[in-house]
């Protein structure tokens, strides 16, 4: 109803797992083309180092080019390892021109901000 694309990760988050994601989410043509996600990872392990971020945005940019927009809200935990890699994949995610990463403590704070791209 909302139009908001919901998904949890627990546990160990791979290198492997987030590439998987990327396609499988890219290669679905039944989601909207202006997509809005909230993932809530407070419950996962990040296994990802900032030394990925090249092939993630490479897979990023391989994937998502048939989106006008998306809007990836991402519920963390409060590992400061984990939130460093987030903030920083906020930074470096921002070469992607039709897509828009931010990490939230809250659900509440989630939707508030996908609110502004409806």
């Amino acid at each position: 109803e909302e139009g908001i694309l919901y998904s949890i990760r627990s546990g160990k988050v791979t290198l492997e797992e987030f590439l998987k994601t990327v396609e499988e989410v890219g290669s679905n043509k039944e989601y909207p083309r202006k997509l809005l996600t909230i993932t809530d990872a407070s419950n996962s392990d990040l296994e990802i180092t900032m030394d990925d971020f090249p092939v993630i945005i490479e897979q990023l940019k391989k994937y998502l080019p048939d989106f006008t927009s998306i809007h990836d809200a991402v519920i963390h935990n409060d590992a400061p390892t984990d939130v460093a890699i987030g903030l920083f994949f906020e930074q470096v995610s921002a070469v992607i021109p039709n897509y828009n990463f931010k990490l939230f403590t809250t659900l509440e704070a989630a939707r508030n901000w996908l609110e502004t791209y409806k």
